[in-house]
């Protein structure tokens, strides 16, 4: 017992001479040290949230600029589609417009028995343009002169006419040179005056049909004022002459009271064609003496002379002659 007491008053004794207090103590060094480490903490986690703000930014551009690329991709990619089909759709036109080109311009064999072959060096083409091709009716004829030129333009006979020109060009041999015209009561043409076309010069050619082809049939016919205009190319081995009658005017003639008369008339008879005719086949011996005229007749009730005197003088020049039939050319 006295053993424990002792030890008790020892510990009081130790406490009473112990000088340690917290509460004495002084901790601004430590508390210093403690909160720079702390503000040193919190300026790296505010750096290192700033680096992963940048980050996120960053990755979010990057998404943004995929989205964006990945819609002008498929923008691309749609355009390019589109520029392909309209690529091809232009070269399905190119070619069928090549296609039609070639048709046109290149002769065109057609197998057809027409007797009628072309031939010759230096061609003659000439097509009558008079009121008269317009129909094969002379009641047809007076009702379609007072129509519009589109509308004569598409007349029957008229596109047959045209046809058949285009036709006689198509199968001319290549080696050949010619001259189109058109004939009513002067003649018209669309090159100079002696001027030869080779046949493979399709562009002019062309023209040369156009400026033929524009203007619908009218007037009268004259063939020998035709074949008098045709002299400076009389050097021609062959002419094709595309008509549908006798003719129905000549030049002036003081010498001869038939025709005088007959141009004074305000109807021209039969007679009075023939004459015409006449006139006309005069006019044509000035041209070489190997010339060939060959005929396509077009159809024209009320002429019945007309298929004989142009035959006889077709065949007899070694030309040919011919009539149509309804699905030639």
């Amino acid at each position: 017992m006295a053993c424990g007491l002792g030890a008790v008053a020892l510990m009081f004794v130790f406490i009473k001479e112990s000088t340690f207090s917290p509460m004495n103590n002084d901790f601004t060094i430590e508390l210093n040290e403690i909160n720079k480490s702390v503000d040193e903490i919190n300026i790296n986690l505010d750096m290192k949230s700033n680096e992963l703000i940048k980050i996120i930014d960053e990755k979010n551009n990057q998404i943004t600029f995929a989205e964006q690329t990945a819609t002008k991709t498929n923008i691309v990619n749609k355009k390019i589609k589109e520029l392909s089909k309209s690529n091809k759709d232009l070269l399905s036109m190119l070619e069928e417009l090549e296609s039609i080109t070639e048709t046109k311009y290149k002769p065109i064999k057609k197998e057809y028995i027409s007797g009628c072959n072309v031939s010759g060096r230096k061609i003659i083409f000439l097509l009558d343009t008079s009121k008269s091709m317009l129909s094969k009716e002379l009641i047809n004829i007076l009702e379609m002169s007072m129509k519009t030129d589109s509308e004569k333009n598409k007349s029957k006979k008229w596109m047959k006419g045209k046809d058949t020109l285009t036709w006689l060009i198509d199968n001319t041999p290549e080696t050949s040179q010619i001259l189109i015209a058109g004939f009513n009561t002067d003649l018209y043409f669309d090159v100079k005056e002696g001027a030869w076309t080779k046949i493979s010069d399709v562009n002019s050619i062309q023209r040369q049909l156009i400026n033929l082809f524009s203007t619908p049939p009218d007037k009268g016919t004259n063939l020998q004022k035709a074949i008098l205009k045709l002299n400076p190319w009389k050097n021609a081995d062959s002419i094709y002459l595309i008509t549908d009658g006798l003719p129905t005017q000549s030049i002036k003639n003081k010498s001869s009271i038939k025709i005088s008369n007959c141009l004074n008339d305000d109807y021209v008879s039969g007679s009075c064609r023939l004459s015409f005719f006449k006139e006309f086949k005069k006019e044509l011996s000035n041209f070489s003496k190997t010339v060939k005229l060959n005929t396509i007749l077009l159809p024209m009730k009320g002429d019945p002379d007309a298929p004989y005197h142009f035959s006889l003088l077709s065949t007899s020049s070694k030309g040919c002659f011919m009539t149509p039939s309804k699905n030639w050319p």
